[in-house]
């Protein structure tokens, strides 16, 4: 039986993604053209497995699949640049449902850089309060803001570079932006995203910008743009930190190698002997 890492080696994605796609339909967003015709066949016959009708129009199907399948990533909650940016900056070591209710909050008063950038201070810090780090990420997001208009006309740049300039920016954020903002393949690797494909074996990495420049590498470009939502959902859902779902709850479970990251102390990484992971 191939592996995940050889599966894609020799190009066959299809064998590892198309899988998680029933199981989570809001990533046909990033399904389209040529992409969509080649993997329709066996999503399909997923489909049929599971006892739905496939016989309809397909589109039709596909935006239903989607209604029944509720976004919960902060980062594409709307396409809004600027609402993108700033819901992503907000996210970090937040849960998403939390941050869309903060960030939802924020957006009643201060919907626009200019309105953010001119806020007081302490009434941002009360609205995101709940989030944690409220005073850091209140510098961030006001600082962004400040940046947005004294530098860019008060418009979210479309360039990974620029991006990067903004306080609280970093190559997550700048990548969630140009994906769900722009519609530009970017490849955002968050903890799920990095311990996912670590834990194929597809990368031996210590940190998410690491895996996030191999990635870009191993990767077709029309992959990039479905990564990160793909995974982040099978990561929350299946593939969990400490207890994931292998076996029959996997639909790559016999293709996975399981393989063990642990964290050593102070913050260092190693990659352990492959073998089934502790449930």
């Amino acid at each position: 039986m191939s592996r995940i890492k050889d599966l894609i080696g020799r190009g066959d994605l299809e064998r590892v993604f198309v899988p998680l796609l029933p199981l989570f339909p809001q990533a046909f967003t990033y399904i389209k053209g040529e992409l969509l015709e080649r993997v329709w066949p066996a999503v399909k016959a997923i489909l049929e497995e599971n006892g739905i009708d496939t016989n309809g129009d397909r589109d039709a199907l596909i935006r239903d699949l989607m209604k029944e399948d509720p976004v919960e990533l902060a980062s594409e909650i709307d396409s809004d640049p600027f609402k993108t940016l700033i819901r992503t900056i907000l996210s970090a070591r937040s849960k998403d449902e939390q941050t869309i209710k903060v960030s939802s909050a924020l957006f009643k008063h201060y919907d626009t850089a200019e309105k953010l950038a001119a806020a007081p201070p302490e009434k941002v810090e009360e609205i995101i309060k709940p989030i944690g780090f409220y005073r850091a990420k209140t510098r961030s997001v006001q600082g962004a803001a400040r940046m947005l208009m004294d530098t860019f006309g008060g418009e979210v740049p479309g360039k990974y570079r620029n991006l990067l300039e903004l306080p609280g920016v970093g190559p997550k954020v700048a990548n969630c932006v140009l994906v769900y903002a722009f519609g530009i393949p970017a490849i955002p690797v968050d903890t799920h995203v990095h311990r996912i494909v670590n834990r194929w074996g597809l990368v031996e990495t210590t940190d998410p910008e690491k895996t996030c420049d191999q990635l870009m590498e191993i990767l077709p470009r029309e992959w990039w743009l479905v990564i990160n939502d793909l995974l982040i959902r099978f990561g929350k859902e299946i593939c969990k930190p400490i207890t994931p779902l292998c076996g029959d709850k996997c639909p790559l479970d016999e293709i996975c190698p399981k393989v063990i990251v642990k964290n050593k102390p102070r913050g260092k990484t190693k990659v352990a002997k492959k073998g089934k992971e502790s449930k």
